[in-house]
């Protein structure tokens, strides 16, 4: 049996970008009159605006990639400027996400101050690797005249471990509340919020996992699919 071509990986990745955004677009559909009543009908917060960024966000932006990675062709200066692109949007939309988290810790904890700023300290610490490493890491990559990024400077991965250290740390807060709250009854509040809280930590770190190795182990198109 051969091995699939490039256009053939490249095609699975489109797919994987579809899926992903008919998901989201679904997920809104059937869960929009609860978004409504409580979300749009709140006072305004910055908490509001956050969930507008990381609700509809990545519909756009998935939209924009299906638009762009089948129809535009880009010089070399253009692939360098469409994945600088991507990595950035990853990493604002990341740090969305984490502020929301931080806050959901911040009250499971009962408002301690001391975990606040435990969490706080470990959040500023990932930032400002991100911040230092991306204007370093982004150079050095080399790419395919079809954009396909064909090698990352070892330095690649500290971003990407940054995020992961973070939200192992979170996860693992979010983990002993879970523990201390396992007699709850199942339908309570603080059950249910706890266990989402702890389904939405492990799946961020899986995607934040799988999108360093694809970009480490990888040099076909495929290295897209945990970003589509």
């Amino acid at each position: 049996m051969r091995p699939p071509t490039d256009a053939e990986l490249a095609l699975e990745v489109t797919y994987s970008t579809v899926c992903a955004t008919a998901w989201i677009l679904w997920d809104t559909g059937i869960h929009f009159d609860v978004e409504i009543e409580c979300i749009w009908q709140r006072p305004a917060s910055w908490v509001k605006w956050a969930y507008a960024f990381i609700r509809y966000a990545p519909i756009l932006h998935g939209g924009a990639l299906l638009t762009l990675n089948s129809n535009a062709q880009f010089s070399a200066s253009g692939c360098r400027g469409w994945i600088y692109e991507q990595l950035i949007f990853e990493e604002l939309l990341t740090i969305a996400v984490e502020c929301v988290l931080v806050v959901r810790l911040y009250v499971l904890y009962n408002q301690n101050k001391y975990i606040l700023w435990a969490i706080l300290l470990a959040f500023i610490a990932e930032v400002a690797v991100m911040v230092v490493s991306l204007p370093i890491v982004l150079p050095k990559m080399s790419f395919r005249p079809d954009c396909l990024v064909t090698s990352v400077p070892g330095f690649f991965a500290a971003p990407w471990l940054s995020s992961l250290a973070f939200e192992t740390f979170l996860f693992i807060l979010t983990l002993v509340k879970f523990c201390q709250n396992i007699t709850r009854r199942q339908s309570s509040i603080l059950f249910i919020f706890i266990r989402d809280g702890t389904w939405a930590f492990a799946l961020i770190f899986a995607t934040m996992l799988l999108n360093m190795l694809m970009y480490k182990l990888s040099n076909t198109p495929l290295v897209g699919v945990g970003y589509g």
